[in-house]
């Protein structure tokens, strides 16, 4: 008999909506809207590969509180603008939350426009791009135009993750513009590769072209340029390695605070936007390109420049090399991803299979 999920984290343990919850007003962080201090002054910068680039202990503990409190104050809202939903369990169709992006991965997800969230996001954001861009030349400016908050928490039958895939829908922004990430709460290991496939998976493991990174709470991450469309995943969330500042805000969980640099995009439309809906967008895209009746991307002339552009990213050298101990990084290696860990457009295209997996 299959084991219920049971999601541990209290935002997963309160009473679903009655008609008054979903005509009380939304909660609003409480904090005065004052000038925040983002990047710390002891940040460590280092380029991964040719349009990566790691800032370590980027944001100060303030920022990191800040803007920890700003997202769990939208995502304790009623659905859709939450990072729960409702679900029925058992023969009494009992009603309960859960995540509303991959319950079995514990994500729970908010994506809206950035102007719907304090202004010091977008200062926030822009600081870590000069940052970067100094690091690495290869990287162009953005305007970050939309955000991706996703919540990452533990419990029963519940593995917090995220499996191999590149942001190339159309509300990540389908230019070379830089995706910013932010980490903040529980540590987590996340991996990179140029040209990822589940067939080469263990071949590029064993050639040193999978880069790993332990992102703990405050690091940042930016890829853009010619890696705006590597492969990535978050293969596992560290439990109980929550910061002391944070773990009154978040408890034990993840916040990925993420930023797009993608005009025109409603957000509307992407509010309950699953696994499932991204795989399904990305064969259609693949479609498209394989029928060359793709429409441009936003600040591409044509299907031929958006073609050559990501080409290029995928010509550039292989990640390689690690920041972490040789013993850690063997340990890591040892573990390995799962071979069911497969890409949206790698699986049969109505399989509740690669449903499950990919979520």
């Amino acid at each position: 008999m299959k084991r219920a999920r049971v999601h541990d984290h209290p935002l997963y343990q309160g009473p679903c909506n009655t008609a008054e919850d979903l005509a009380a007003p939304a909660p609003e962080d409480d904090l005065p809207e004052v000038e925040v201090s983002t990047l710390d002054p002891g940040c460590q910068v280092s380029r991964i590969c040719p349009g990566v680039v790691v800032i370590r202990r980027a944001l100060t503990a303030e920022a990191q509180v800040r803007a920890a409190r700003a997202l769990m104050a939208r995502g304790r809202e009623p659905p859709p603008r939450g990072f729960w939903r409702e679900t029925t369990l058992g023969p009494g169709n009992s009603q309960r939350r859960e995540p509303n992006s991959s319950p079995n991965a514990g994500r729970g997800r908010v994506y809206d426009a950035v102007r719907h969230f304090p202004a010091f996001f977008t200062r926030l954001c822009a600081d870590v791009v000069r940052v970067a861009r100094v690091c690495d030349g290869a990287l162009p400016s953005m305007h970050a135009t939309h955000v991706l908050a996703v919540h990452y928490s533990h419990g029963n039958g519940v593995q917090p993750k995220i499996f191999w895939h590149k942001d190339d829908a159309p509300n990540d922004g389908l230019t070379d513009k830089p995706v910013v990430s932010f980490s903040l709460g529980e540590a987590c290991d996340f991996l990179l590769c140029h040209a990822w496939s589940l067939r080469t998976h263990r071949q590029l493991d064993l050639d040193g072209a999978i880069h790993r990174l332990r992102l703990e709470s405050g690091d940042a991450v930016v890829f853009g340029g010619p890696a705006r469309y590597i492969h990535h995943c978050v293969q596992r969330v560290h439990l109980h390695t929550c910061p002391a500042h944070l773990a009154p805000v978040l408890g034990q969980a993840r916040l990925n605070l993420t930023f797009r640099d993608a005009p025109g995009v409603d957000e509307a439309a992407y509010t309950r936007f699953t696994p499932t809906e991204q795989a399904r967008a990305a064969r259609g895209k693949a479609d498209q390109r394989r029928s060359g009746t793709a429409p441009a991307a936003n600040g591409c002339a044509d299907r031929g420049e958006r073609d050559a552009s990501r080409a290029a990213a995928t010509t550039q050298p292989r990640c390689g090399g690690d920041d972490r101990s040789a013993s850690a990084e063997s340990s890591l290696r040892d573990a390995g991803n799962s071979p069911w860990e497969v890409a949206a457009d790698q699986a049969p295209p109505c399989s509740r299979r690669r449903r499950l997996l990919y979520e």
